[in-house]
C-alpha cells in the first residue's frame, strides 16, 4: 500500500488561531458552536472577521508575538478558510478536501484514512483523528447535509462544494465509516476530454451533433461503463450540447448533474428510502413538460417510466447505467428489474460505453465504443465507433450511422452535406483546442452559436 502524509496538524498554531477567535470574534456561546460546527452563516462571518483581524495590534503579547510574520504571510491567501475548516468544518480532512489532485477519501476509523489520486493510485495517509475532533468533524457534516441516523443507518448527500458523501452508521458497522466523492472544482469541458484523449475530434463532432440534434431532434443516449469510469463526468459535459433554452427536467439519488447552465430546469432528488421513489418522480416529469429528461443513473423500475416518456415522443433522453459495454446494457434492460420490451428498446438511439485502462502507471478514462441500435427486425447493434485499444486515431463511420441518417431524412438535407456540417464542427473543436480555451463558460457559448448551426455551417 502507498502511503501518502498530509500537513493537518500543528496543534501550538491552532491554539493560537483558537483564541484569536475567542478573543475577536463576537459569537455568542463559541464553544457551543466549536462543538457542534458552524452554520454557513456563522462560517462566513468566521472567515470574514480572520481576514480583516489587524495583527498588529491585537493581543500580540498574549498570543502571537512570535508567530506574527506567520500569519501575515498567509493573509493574502486561502489559509484562513483552510484554518476554519480545520478547526470547525472537515478537521484534519481539511487540507485533501482542498486540493484537486484527490477523487475518493475514505475513512474506516480514527487511524485508517485512505485515498484514492485521479490517476487511481491508493494511498494510506498519515492522519489520525482524536475522538472529539471526529465528532465534531461527523455533526458538522450531517448538518450541512442534513443527515439523521435516527431515521436510517446510512446517509447519501452532497457538501457544500458538490462533492458526495455516504456515512455509515455505526449500528451497522464498528466505526462511522465515510466515503467522500471528491469533484474538481474547476468542472471539465469538452476540451479537456479530447487534452486528455477521452476521445478524439471526430467523436467529440459526432456527439455534439447528436444531443443537440440540430435542436429539432435530439438522440436519446446512455452512456454506460463500470464504477468510477466517469459516466457522470461525461454527461455533464455532453449537457452542454444542449440549448440553454430548453426545459431540461433532471432527477438522481444525490445532487450531481449540473443543469444551473439552463434558465428553464429542474432538479429533483428521489428518496432512497422509497423504492419506487425514482420511477415515480420519472413518471411525473412527464406531466411538467420537458424538452429533455435527464436520470442520473437508471437501474430499475425507472427505466420503464423513461422508455415510455421515448415513446410518447420526448427526445434527446439522457442517462448513465452501470454496464461494461452495449452489450450488457441491452441485457440489463431487458432482465428484471428494468423489463423492458424489445419493442420499446429500439427507441433507444445510441449507447455511449465510457471505459478506463493502465498505459504503465498513468490511467485514461476514454469513449471505447459508440452503438446504435436498429429500428428494424431484431435488436441489433451498429458499432460506428470503436477504440478498444485506445488508438486515439480511430474514425467514426458517419456513413453507417442510421441516427444520423435519420436526422438527415428530419431536417431535408444529404449526408454529404451532413459530413461538411461535422467537418466544420472538427475544425471550431480544433481551434478551441488550439486556443487552450479553459473557461467553461466560452466553451459552452462558442457551442451553442448560432454561427455554427448546420445551416450556416453548410454555406461556410
Amino acid at each position: 500500500m502507498n502511503e501518502i502524509e498530509f500537513d493537518y496538524e500543528n496543534k501550538e498554531f491552532n491554539e493560537i488561531i483558537y483564541k484569536i477567535m475567542l478573543h475577536t470574534i463576537e459569537i455568542s456561546d463559541f464553544d457551543n458552536y466549536f462543538t457542534k460546527g458552524l452554520t454557513n452563516e456563522d462560517k462566513e462571518k468566521v472567515l470574514t472577521e480572520i481576514k480583516n483581524l489587524d495583527f498588529s495590534i491585537i493581543a500580540i503579547n498574549e498570543v502571537i508575538v512570535e508567530t506574527k510574520n506567520f500569519f501575515k504571510k498567509y493573509l493574502e491567501s486561502d489559509f484562513t478558510e483552510y484554518l476554519i475548516d480545520y478547526l470547525i468544518g472537515y478537521k484534519e480532512l481539511a487540507p485533501i478536501m482542498k486540493s484537486d489532485d484527490y477523487e475518493e477519501i475514505m475513512v474506516n476509523d480514527y487511524n485508517k484514512v485512505f485515498v484514492i489520486s485521479r490517476k487511481n493510485i491508493y494511498y494510506k495517509t498519515n492522519i489520525v483523528f482524536d475522538r472529539r475532533s471526529f465528532n465534531v468533524f461527523l455533526e458538522y457534516i450531517k448538518k450541512t447535509i442534513n443527515g439523521d441516523f435516527n431515521k436510517r443507518k446510512f446517509i447519501d448527500g452532497v457538501l457544500p462544494d458538490n462533492s458526495r458523501i455516504n456515512i455509515v452508521s455505526k449500528e451497522i458497522a464498528r466505526f462511522n465509516v465515510i466515503t467522500i466523492r471528491k469533484f474538481l472544482s474547476k468542472p471539465l469541458t469538452i476540451v479537456d476530454l479530447i487534452n486528455n484523449n477521452t476521445f478524439n475530434y471526430e467523436v467529440a463532432a459526432y456527439l455534439w451533433t447528436v444531443i443537440e440534434g440540430f435542436n429539432l431532434k435530439p438522440a436519446n443516449l446512455f452512456i454506460c461503463g463500470g464504477t468510477s469510469t466517469g459516466k457522470t463526468t461525461l454527461l455533464n459535459i455532453l449537457l452542454n450540447f444542449v440549448h440553454p433554452k430548453e426545459r431540461v427536467i433532471c432527477v438522481e439519488d444525490t445532487k450531481e448533474i449540473n443543469t444551473t447552465i439552463f434558465d428553464n430546469s429542474v432538479s429533483l432528488i428521489s428518496d432512497i428510502s422509497d423504492p419506487d421513489s425514482l420511477y415515480n418522480i420519472t413518471l411525473n416529469i412527464l406531466r411538467m413538460r420537458p424538452d429533455r429528461i435527464v436520470i442520473g443513473e437508471t437501474r430499475g423500475k425507472e427505466a420503464k417510466a423513461l422508455f415510455m416518456a421515448m415513446d410518447t415522443g420526448h427526445q434527446g433522453c439522457i442517462s448513465t447505467i452501470h454496464a461494461n459495454n452495449s452489450g450488457d446494457l441491452i441485457n440489463k434492460l431487458l432482465s428484471e428489474p428494468m423489463n423492458i420490451e424489445e419493442s420499446y428498446i429500439k427507441l433507444l438511439d445510441i449507447i455511449i460505453t465510457f471505459d478506463k485502462k493502465y498505459i504503465g502507471n498513468k490511467m485514461y478514462r476514454y469513449v471505447s465504443q459508440i452503438s446504435e441500435i436498429s429500428r428494424l427486425g431484431n435488436i441489433t447493434l451498429n458499432h460506428i465507433y470503436s477504440n478498444d485499444n485506445m488508438e486515439f486515431s480511430s474514425s467514426v463511420n458517419f456513413m453507417s450511422s442510421q441516427f444520423l441518417e435519420k436526422l438527415c431524412n428530419y431536417i431535408s438535407i444529404s449526408k454529404i452535406e451532413l459530413q461538411i456540417v461535422i467537418d466544420n464542427r472538427i475544425k471550431i473543436l480544433k481551434s478551441m483546442v488550439d486556443r487552450n480555451i479553459k473557461d467553461s463558460e466560452e466553451i459552452r457559448n462558442l457551442l451553442i452559436d448560432p454561427r455554427f448551426g448546420y445551416k450556416e455551417l453548410l454555406n461556410k
